[in-house]
């Protein structure tokens, strides 16, 4: 422990003015961002200034990381550090603990600066909180030391690494090329951050101990391949069927009945046989005539996704899980053309497995706008020349809905209508180095001081999954239209 204590001190400092430069990123982009935020009135320079601070703060990061590895080269055999006592456990500790002191703990203190700042605890939406951290240690952290770990000065970890993205973007950009409608299978942040960090830790801490660089370089490269085949197979469903009773075990046939399918008799109406995703051209949709009948009135589905087996005069074929258009009368599929074409003018036997989430509203929170007013998922909402801005922390695992009724007084010399709204707000996880989530409410009528608001928070989503099987049925004749 004294020897991890001696270099992490070593390093501090040998690298005070890197860490100085690091601080002062840090505090210009906890002071220039919010200023760029909806509601304020930033100079014309400011958004700018905020996106050259990202990038400057990113390759202060990858500057700060590589330099401490670099300060005990782990490449060659004339450093200073190996005729001394040194032992790897210790060295590669004394590393850590300086990414996490020096790199990591001001970043999380600059973003819950900013969460004060917007009046936001970052602590309520601890799930994003942790997800946005977890990706930050994983990705620019991990991956930097490791890189930083088997190059021998900053050019080579900047070349290393700029080759290794130009392979994994280029290689990823044609793996995921025609792919775009298909399901993201459960557990994935969960399978690849567990996966592949146990992977980057095995091989950087490999390399502390052994030093035998080519080996960590191939092996490097055989991680940037293997990870493009779990791409391939898991996040793209090459793995076929054990992915598929996978997606199964996570979405249960509800076992009283209910939700259910429902076949209807007559054509899909003329105004809901369009084109309500954007196709790729070798692809065309089928919209069959059925329904969802059993989910309580107030439930909202999400993420419906559909695997359909097809069977006719010894021709069969099955779709991956892919995303699906559901409207009230129809729910429709994508095909490949020259799939479609085999089986348009025959009878065919359709097998329908159809998953979904459904969220029932978990708060309901009455508000009346004014200047500063309480918004959904414990956010914070201004009201901006009669548009409200919402604020929150990190991102929403789960929509809200919001309703605007009418005021009890004419605003601006008009009276908006009774009611507007019917919209979801919904944000996916990532590594944001701004943590606050601005979002104006697109109502699209103005929103007056003392107006009534509902949000509902939705929550607790059931994953369920509905099965149907249609003995016969011509899909040529349930080709969308454009």
């Amino acid at each position: 422990m004294k020897q991890v204590r001696l270099i992490f001190w070593k390093d501090v400092r040998h690298l005070q003015w890197h860490l100085c430069v690091y601080a002062a990123l840090l505090a210009a982009f906890a002071w220039i961002s919010p200023q760029t935020w909806p509601g304020s009135t930033p100079a014309s320079f400011l958004p700018i200034f905020a996106t050259l601070l990202k990038v400057l703060l990113m390759a202060s990061q990858f500057v700060l990381i590589t330099s401490a590895i670099h300060a005990d080269r782990i490449v060659g055999e004339e450093q200073f550090w190996i005729t001394r006592p040194y032992d790897w456990q210790a060295l590669l500790a004394a590393k850590f603990l300086f990414v996490l002191t020096c790199v990591v703990l001001p970043y999380v203190l600059m973003q819950w600066s900013m969460l004060y700042f917007a009046g936001l605890n970052p602590f309520a939406a601890k799930m994003g909180m942790d997800s946005s951290l977890l990706r930050f240690a994983l990705v620019p952290c991990l991956l930097t030391m490791l890189i930083a770990s088997v190059t021998e000065s900053l050019a080579m970890a900047f070349t290393f690494v700029t080759a290794l993205l130009l392979a994994w973007a280029a290689l990823l950009q044609f793996i995921l090329s025609g792919t775009e409608l298909r399901m993201s299978p459960p557990y994935e942040f969960q399978v690849f951050g567990a996966l592949f960090g146990i992977l980057l830790l095995a091989l950087l801490s490999y390399q502390f101990a052994r030093r035998r660089t080519a080996h960590s370089r191939i092996a490097i490269v055989a991680t940037l391949a293997l990870f493009l085949l779990f791409v391939f197979g898991y996040d793209k469903q090459g793995f076929g069927a054990p992915l598929r009773q996978l997606i199964r075990n996570r979405y249960q046939v509800p076992s009283n009945g209910s939700p259910h399918l429902v076949l209807g008799s007559s054509p899909v109406p003329y105004e809901e046989r369009g084109r309500d995703l954007q196709y790729l051209q070798s692809l065309v949709e089928v919209k069959l005539p059925m329904r969802m009948e059993g989910l309580p009135p107030d439930a909202r589905i999400r993420e419906v996704n559909v695997a359909v087996t097809l069977t006719s005069n010894g021709m069969h074929y099955a779709t991956p899980w892919e995303k699906a258009s559901v409207t009230g009368n129809a729910i429709g599929f994508s095909l490949p053309k020259k799939i479609f074409d085999r089986f348009a003018s025959a009878e065919t036997a359709v097998h329908l497995e159809l998953i979904a989430e459904a969220m029932r509203p978990s708060r309901v929170q009455r508000v009346l706008a004014s200047d500063e007013f309480p918004g959904p998922m414990d956010g914070s909402c201004l009201l901006i020349k009669a548009t409200a801005v919402c604020r929150f922390a990190y991102q929403a695992e789960t929509p809200s809905h919001v309703e605007a009724f009418a005021p009890p007084a004419p605003c601006r010399g008009q009276t908006p209508p009774g009611t507007a709204g019917g919209w979801l707000l919904q944000f996916p996880p990532g590594i944001r180095i701004d943590p606050v989530v601005n979002q104006i409410l697109p109502l699209h009528e103005m929103i007056c001081a003392s107006q009534p608001l509902t949000f509902t928070e939705y929550g607790s989503p059931q994953r369920f999954r509905l099965i149907l099987d249609i003995p016969s049925v011509k899909l040529g004749d349930y080709l969308a239209s454009d």
